[in-house]
């Protein structure tokens, strides 16, 4: 696929034109893209917008510099996005250290987000993967997570959320 010289529209035509390898060539390939993709990523475009968060997530370091300052930003939008969009932030979330002043509101944001029953189960369980992060931070929550996690809250999980839940927390326990 040719690209115009407008990174914007690039990217925009990758996100919606490219498989997976493609993307992430092309960010690779042109890292002046990298800021118009977290700008895309926090837009509100839902043609767009969720697929840059997703394809942000695979190409970011781990507590990026180029995402620290966004970081407000991702936590204000969070709630107001759809669900395929707030999946890909919360990844974002996870990869990332988050200073005191959003973990509570996060946190509180993926306790809504994990107890909702009619939310997809990816979402739930991203959800609880970051909630799991955030008590690396703040132990003194490890026992919300805990909770959150119990058999009877868990019994009423779907199966493949009720195996994912008891995996994440057994790789918490084997890690501590």
């Amino acid at each position: 696929m040719k690209l115009s010289t407008n990174i914007n529209s690039d990217l925009r035509q990758a996100l919606l034109h490219l498989n997976k390898g493609g993307m992430i060539s092309y960010i690779q390939t042109t890292p002046s893209a990298y800021p118009d993709l977290i700008k895309l990523a926090l837009a509100d475009e839902p043609r767009y917008s969720w697929r840059a968060a997703w394809l942000l997530w695979i190409v970011m370091e781990i507590n990026d510099k180029r995402l620290r300052r966004h970081l407000p930003k991702i936590a204000g939008i969070l709630p107001e996005r759809n669900e395929s969009h707030q999946r890909e932030l919360m990844i974002i979330l996870q990869k990332m250290e988050l200073p005191d002043t959003l973990a509570a509101p996060v946190f509180d944001f993926c306790i809504t987000a994990w107890n909702n029953p009619s939310a997809a189960l990816s979402m739930r369980y991203n959800a609880l993967k970051l909630i799991s992060r955030i008590t690396d931070s703040y132990p003194e929550l490890q026992t919300e997570l805990s909770a959150l996690a119990a058999d009877e809250v868990k019994s009423s999980l779907p199966k493949s959320l009720r195996r994912c839940a008891d995996k994440l927390l057994l790789q918490r326990t084997q890690n501590e």
